[in-house]
């Protein structure tokens, strides 16, 4: 298990542990969501299918609500009090944290969304496999 949480946080493929799931640096803006088709070590596909990654955005969502709201609570905490004015500096921290790990939190949420349908290494995909899409004719 936390093999599997290093691998989600680190970005790693869920097969074999060693290749990267992102292209180039996460703050470069032209590399933020840029995937290889496949692992480079083991060749393991990262597109498991057309729109695979479309349920990223709930992980996405869940995500930064879960890491905006911890925020806000921990400046409303320290701070003591409702008084408006520290409560709209508190949403201005917590919006510029939110877009400063944003895309941290992109690759994240892919990364937890791809690692979510592989339960073990004897589950994985292998590129000599034949999916059956149902316009095979025998």
């Amino acid at each position: 298990m936390l093999k599997k949480l290093k691998n989600i946080f680190f970005l790693k493929c869920p097969r074999c542990h060693e290749g990267d799931l992102f292209e180039g640096a996460a703050y470069n803006p032209k590399n933020i969501i840029n995937m290889p088709q496949h692992c480079p070590k083991c060749r393991q596909p990262f597109f498991l299918e057309p729109g695979f990654y479309y349920g990223a955005m709930y992980v996405s969502y869940g995500l930064n609500v879960g890491i905006g709201g911890s925020i806000f609570f921990l400046i409303w905490w320290l701070v003591w009090g409702f008084d408006i004015d520290k409560l709209v500096t508190g949403a201005f921290i917590m919006t510029g944290v939110l877009l400063l790990i944003f895309p941290y939190s992109l690759r994240l949420s892919r990364s937890i969304w791809l690692h979510l349908f592989y339960k073990d290494e004897l589950t994985f995909y292998s590129e000599s496999d034949t999916i059956n899409t149902g316009n095979n004719k025998e």
